[in-house]
């Protein structure tokens, strides 16, 4: 474990009514290094790449330092005989998986503790051609998807019903790859920039462009995460150009690089939030890159490499669960850390030999997304 000087928690959307404000958004904070820039006001541009999931490396590094503890728990795939919507999940949200346009939801409530999921509802999004992110709403309320054409809005009016606002609609944040909350506002993940926007369908919104901020063409946001205390802070993932913090009240741009402690500028996913008192609220900031896990404390970066016990220094994705632990998808494996070392686990602690591709912490155990082999599920015992 290396410590270097130097600078989401994703929430749920609420429904005040049937026809009340839907947002998520955020007041940043800054951090060390990099330079200020002040956003535009205008629609990004939809023709830039949109961010994909890393591609699977072949034989990845295996780990060379110290084994940390398992949790004791239980592994299980899920598939499609299981009545899952695929095999090949997508993982777009808090408890969805979707392959293009089908989404697919555990049916029922998960119970005071998590539980494998026996049942699933499934349905179909009438725009765009891949949905991105989906956040269920408090009981009585309605689901927003994020698609590459837009957002929809199930269940606002009659029940089965969607408001969508394709690019035919004028609306202009369409090519959307990532949606998060922030009170009562809205951050929308777009093809080269972050928008934040006063409430879910206002416009125009406030735009950050990754190109602008970073000084390069090729720029792009991965995934993004919100702290809403004690400032305020949009964090994004880049593709290779580190991360970017977004001050949305100061109208500010912080930047952190491998200067900074980043093992790697390329930065698949974030996550946020730790059961541990000597974080602040929201904190730490933990980074899944191509380099190895890295955790911002507030004033430093924190590094963790197959030297610390990380099946493999390629991280596809991170996920912290409500009792602080984070979890990994790397191209050995999944793997946990119990505070000072990582642990990968495979066929000895009964993880059938896939390979996995992303992570998210639910209601339902910790999810890991596979490329063919359906949903991995882990159940602390």
């Amino acid at each position: 474990m290396r410590t270097s000087p130097t600078s989401r928690t994703l929430r749920l959307l609420g429904l005040v009514s049937l026809t009340a404000t839907l947002a998520v958004g955020c007041l940043p904070g800054t951090g060390p290094g990099g330079s200020t820039t002040a956003p535009s006001t205008t629609a990004p541009p939809t023709s830039a790449p949109t961010a994909t999931s890393p591609a699977p490396t072949t034989a990845p590094p295996t780990a060379t330092g110290p084994t940390g503890t398992a949790i004791p728990g239980t592994w299980t795939l899920v598939t499609t005989a299981d009545g899952i919507c695929t095999d090949s999940p997508r993982i777009i949200g808090a408890s969805f998986v979707a392959e293009g346009t089908t989404i697919c939801s555990p049916s029922g409530s998960s119970g005071p503790t998590p539980s494998a999921p026996t049942a699933w509802t499934t349905m179909t999004v009438p725009e765009g051609s891949r949905a991105t992110a989906a956040v269920r709403f408090p009981p009585g309320g309605g689901l927003i998807v994020a698609t590459d054409d837009g957002p929809c809005i199930q269940g606002l009016g009659m029940p089965g019903t969607w408001d969508c606002h394709p690019a035919s609609s004028g609306f202009p944040y369409t090519d959307i790859s990532g949606l998060a909350n922030m009170g009562i506002d809205a951050v929308y993940v777009l093809p080269d920039s972050i928008a934040h926007v006063p409430d879910l369908l206002s416009t125009p919104g406030t735009t950050w462009s990754l190109p602008t901020i970073v000084g390069s063409a090729d720029a792009i946001p991965t995934r993004i995460a919100t702290i809403e205390t004690p400032t305020g802070e949009i964090w994004s993932g880049t593709n290779g150009h580190g991360v970017v913090v977004l001050d949305v009240a100061g109208s500010t741009t912080t930047r952190h690089t491998t200067a900074d402690g980043l093992p790697s500028g390329d930065v698949r996913d974030l996550a946020s939030g730790s059961s541990d008192p000597k974080f602040g609220p929201g904190y730490p900031v933990w980074a899944a890159t191509a380099g190895g896990v890295a955790r911002w404390d507030g004033s430093s970066w924190t590094t963790w490499t197959t030297a610390d016990g990380l099946p493999s220094d390629d991280i596809r994705a991170i996920a912290v669960t409500n009792d602080g632990v984070a979890w990994v998808a790397t191209a050995g494996g999944p793997a946990s850390f119990d505070g000072t070392a990582w642990h990968g686990y495979g066929s000895a602690d009964g993880v059938p030999a896939v390979e996995v591709m992303d992570v998210a912490a639910t209601a339902w155990g910790v999810w890991f997304a596979t490329p063919a082999a359906g949903l991995l599920v882990f159940l602390a015992s």
